[in-house]
């Protein structure tokens, strides 16, 4: 079955004890971003499975609750009391990032499996309710039958599934536009509403997020600055705009680009006044959101606009930084 990373619930924190009343499992666990969520509301989880080493090293560090390393596409679980399953199966077949590559965009893609990996093993679990993340792809119409095949899934293992429900991080006090999709599943069949955006009108900026940072506590980092062929570019770049910003349709009087010849984050800059855009969880070396400094974020600046604490990983822990975005 795996690796256990820490086991027992001697792990969680003493004085989180006292509130733990739900139990959790989390699939697909990555670093834990889910699973702090459950442990805010008053979850006790009881076990958080991923195949990645290294993403469970950090999260181990991060939530301080049991996880197993484990291949979830091969993994079998049995039916036991447990109240809530979340997870996020790995999103790539259905990003808008992949969209240009055929097999994504008709939806033979090995990976659109992971999410019937969840429901599998939901309908194995028997959780009294489950949660699952997934990018905003899975609703375009050339994935519709792999949707209609999730829901029917759940459906057949008893359970009332409420949703797709669309959903903007920055609407929630994430300093982050993060657009998702949530389903959720209930054995009960009474109503359920999904929750109410809380921020809005007013959302927090990237600028917000950063307050305290420094070089001391947020060092530089290899590779933070872009190569020569386009920095300087980067520079003229105005916070909040892209590659666009030299185009003849913006009125630049050297055109560099056409218009809309590029991916949107090609040279995408992030406003201190706004929520930043998307964090990807790889960095390509041309593709933002870039920091108003003219560079790559930093591993500690990307914890913050998924507001992830300070503490997630030592900052010198180099794989760590691929599993936050």
């Amino acid at each position: 079955m795996g690796d256990t990373h820490a086991m027992g619930s001697d792990n969680i924190h003493n004085d989180q004890k006292a509130e733990l009343t739900l139990s959790s499992v989390s699939l697909f666990s990555g670093i834990g971003g889910l699973d702090l969520g459950l442990i805010a509301v008053g979850s006790r989880i009881r076990v958080s499975i991923d195949h990645s080493h290294d993403a469970l090293s950090v999260h181990d560090h991060l939530t301080h609750t049991p996880s197993l390393e484990a291949d979830l596409s091969t993994f079998s679980a049995p039916a036991f009391d447990v109240d809530v399953v979340v997870g996020g199966p790995p999103c790539t077949a259905f990003s808008h990032a992949g969209y240009w590559i055929e097999r994504k965009r008709n939806g033979t893609d090995a990976e659109t499996g992971r999410i019937h990996d969840f429901s599998r093993i939901v309908n194995e679990i028997r959780p009294r309710l489950f949660v699952m993340e997934n990018v905003p792809g899975l609703l375009y119409k050339t994935h519709r039958n792999q949707l209609d095949r999730l829901v029917q899934t759940f459906r057949a293992g008893g359970y009332t599934v409420h949703g797709p429900f669309k959903a903007d991080a920055s609407h929630y006090g994430v300093p982050q536009k993060r657009r998702r999709v949530f389903i959720i599943g209930t054995l009960s069949s009474r109503e359920f509403q999904f929750p109410t955006p809380l921020t809005h009108d007013s959302p927090r900026s990237a600028g917000w997020a950063f307050q305290g940072l420094n070089d001391e506590n947020c060092p530089a980092e290899r590779g933070e600055q872009i190569p020569i062929k386009y920095a300087e570019l980067l520079k003229e770049v105005p916070p909040g705009g892209n590659y666009l910003h030299f185009t003849e349709q913006r009125g630049y009087p050297y055109p560099r680009f056409k218009w809309r010849s590029k991916y949107w984050s090609f040279l995408l800059k992030i406003d201190p006044n706004l929520p930043s855009p998307t964090v990807p969880a790889t960095r390509v070396t041309y593709n933002g959101p870039f920091h108003w400094d003219n560079r790559h974020l930093r591993y500690r600046e990307r914890c913050r606009l998924q507001t992830l604490p300070d503490h997630t990983c030592p900052i010198d822990v180099a794989p760590a930084s691929y599993h936050v975005g």
